[in-house]
């Protein structure tokens, strides 16, 4: 075609010889086509938040587990699946959480980047702890590890390296971005400590019991004292003789509040407080109700250590 307009411009056409000599600098001088964006799966809300920070102004991460739904037993609809298989990175806890997980990354797609977060040698990883905490100090059960670690704002900062580090590899392109977007984000997960170790500290010496031991994290970060959970495992519904232990426990250890979380019913709450001058309150350790984004862990951290304060200030 560009012949052809030479051949049609012909001697002593100046105007003609300048449009085709714009023409073809455009053709030189066009831009390569922007590389695509990295497409990110990531499996639960706090996790998906530090990693939406991350990549802010380049992509948008799929969040895999939303609303309410729990990662123990989630049943990942058919877009779930193909934002799993199509990503080039997937950020997840580890089978100990996301089991529905386990089989989709047990042989990922070519190219495919997996940060299993409880393998990373960069997190400070908890063994689980079996009986619910039910001695008051609970006991390790080093064959399992407790998978609640986003609840330190240390392993938090753990996430967000090991993500910029990902990403830059995966999109060098970009990998200034996901430096500066990585250092805000690391000051403000230093804000957001401080602001926990003055809030805490007010509380420290106050037990309380949880429904379930997920709490692990807060306490040795914070020197919080749990004296007990209600269950083991958010799936397993404490029976009569449990809850009959819980209601003891709290008279002889002078518990100030019971904590539930969005899921328990209230009535089993209300069944463990009777009779005892405890209080309840709900905290939410997923962020089920706060929207998907790079604010979302921020917000989750703050709420729940206002809810844990308010309830043991006015317990006591």
């Amino acid at each position: 075609m560009m012949l052809h307009t030479m051949a049609r411009c012909g001697a002593g056409h100046r105007s003609c010889w300048l449009a085709l000599a714009f023409a073809v600098s455009l053709v030189w001088y066009a831009p390569s086509p922007a590389a695509a964006a990295p497409r990110i799966a990531v499996s639960i809300p706090p996790i998906h938040s530090l990693v939406a920070s991350v990549a802010a102004g380049v992509s948008v991460p799929a969040l895999i587990v939303r609303g309410s739904a729990s990662p123990h037993g989630y049943a990942m609809a058919p877009s779930d699946a193909r934002a799993v298989q199509q990503a080039d990175l997937v950020v997840w806890v580890g089978p100990d959480l996301e089991t529905f997980l386990a089989r989709a990354l047990r042989d990922p797609s070519p190219g495919q980047r997996v940060i299993t977060l409880m393998t990373a040698n960069e997190i400070n990883v908890l063994a689980a702890r079996t009986g619910g905490v039910s001695d008051g100090h609970g006991h390790q059960d080093h064959e399992g590890a407790d998978a609640h670690l986003w609840l330190d704002p240390a392993n938090a900062r753990a996430i967000v390296a090991l993500t910029v580090a990902a990403l830059s590899a995966i999109d060098p392109t970009n990998a200034a971005t996901y430096r500066a977007n990585g250092d805000q984000t690391l000051a403000r997960l230093d804000a957001l400590d401080t602001a926990l170790v003055h809030q805490f500290a007010a509380v420290k010496d106050r037990p309380f019991i949880v429904f379930h031991d997920a709490y692990q994290y807060l306490e040795s970060r914070y020197g919080l004292t749990v004296a007990g959970a209600i269950t083991v495992s958010p799936d397993r519904k404490p029976g009569a003789r449990r809850l009959r232990e819980i209601q003891t426990r709290i008279a002889d250890s002078g518990v100030a509040c019971v904590f539930a979380e969005p899921q328990v019913k209230p009535d089993v709450i209300k069944t463990v407080i009777a009779g005892t001058a405890a209080r309840a309150a709900v905290t939410d350790l997923l962020g089920a109700d706060l929207t998907p984004g790079p604010n979302l862990y921020f917000v989750l951290m703050t709420d729940l250590a206002k809810a844990l304060v308010d309830c043991l200030i006015e317990g006591s």
